[in-house]
């Protein structure tokens, strides 16, 4: 196949530095119960869209951790796509195993912090994380991760060992496909021309006219080639184009019980102007104009929200402040 475009980087590290990697050879110990399901009867989260762009491989690796997020403590997150910009490589697309050692090294920060989606290339490429930014992704940072083979039924285990009220362990999948060939439910044919190679995340598990497969959810938005985002994907079609398969671990939300983590967060009052104030704004949810300008609205915002909360009201955005408003 003749590569077009692509946000799925190859591993170009040597042999013996892949031997390294953390590869998992999944015991089936979990009797999968294959069952025709369609798209929609099961429970799916925040359509994302990277415009373009080639951060699909990070659009995953946000998705999967939001849900992990879910699985934990039973809250969805929408996570900004902006650790791409951390990639060992410049150019556009991500390696699998960067992105993962970005997840466990560095973590994901907040969408509503750092707003990300429906970015292209361009736009990605301006944000920047502020020191509170890089505070909060340490919260929100993998324990580990593994690679799996290209095998439904191991795929399946791994989804099914982490399911949760209902919703399955996510689990990043790469496909390299003739565009034509991505529809909702795609079939391998005989094109070869316009080749895309793409990062999606498997949600469920299932069957669909009596085939084995995966359904997936894409970072395109809402194109018109997918169920409201989803597509199912074949065992026959894995085996054909799938190119990369890993989960990951999420680290445990106990970071609030341990006294020596500290979160650092600049002190706001009338007058403060920035990035800082902008995201302030943001979470306020108070109709504000976001213009990273303290003035006397965003100021009676800040003490509406420390009167709901209990909160001493003085205006001063400080570490109490800060804390419930990241709640």
């Amino acid at each position: 196949m003749d590569k077009n475009f692509t946000g799925c980087l190859e591993d170009t590290r040597t042999a013996d530095a892949k031997l390294k990697d953390w590869q998992k050879d999944v015991a089936l110990s979990i009797l999968i119960k294959w069952e025709e399901k369609e798209f929609g009867s099961f429970r799916t989260f925040g359509i994302r869209n990277q415009n373009g762009g080639g951060t699909c491989v990070m659009q995953t690796c946000d998705l999967i951790c939001g849900i992990e997020n879910f699985l934990e403590e039973g809250k969805f997150i929408e996570f900004s796509a902006d650790l791409y910009n951390f990639r060992s490589n410049a150019s556009a697309g991500m390696i699998g195993v960067n992105a993962l050692e970005l997840l466990k090294n560095k973590g994901l920060t907040l969408e509503v912090l750092l707003p990300s989606m429906e970015m292209n290339e361009a736009q990605i490429a301006e944000l920047k994380r502020s020191v509170s930014d890089n505070e909060i992704a340490k919260i929100f940072r993998i324990n580990d991760y593994w690679q799996l083979p290209f095998n439904v039924d191991a795929i399946a285990s791994i989804m099914e060992t982490g399911r949760k009220n209902g919703v399955a362990k996510p689990v990043m999948v790469w496909f390299a496909f003739p565009r034509t060939e991505w529809t909702s439910m795609p079939q391998i044919g005989t094109n070869n021309t316009d080749i895309v190679r793409h990062s999606v995340t498997a949600v469920e598990y299932g069957m669909m006219n009596g085939k084995k497969g995966l359904f997936i959810q894409d970072s395109w938005g809402l194109h018109n080639s997918t169920v409201n985002g989803l597509r199912f994907i074949s065992e026959e079609y894995m085996k054909a184009r799938m190119i990369f398969c890993a989960y990951v671990n999420d680290l445990n939300n106990d970071w609030q019980n341990k006294p020596e983590v500290v979160i650092e967060r600049p002190v706001l009052r009338i007058g403060s102007k920035g990035d800082d104030v902008k995201k302030l704004q943001r979470l306020l949810v108070a109709g504000l104009e976001i213009d990273g300008d303290f003035g006397t609205k965003t100021y009676g915002a800040v003490t509406r929200f420390q009167w709901k909360n209990g909160l001493l009201q003085d205006g001063v955005v400080g570490r109490l402040t800060w804390q419930k408003l990241l709640e």
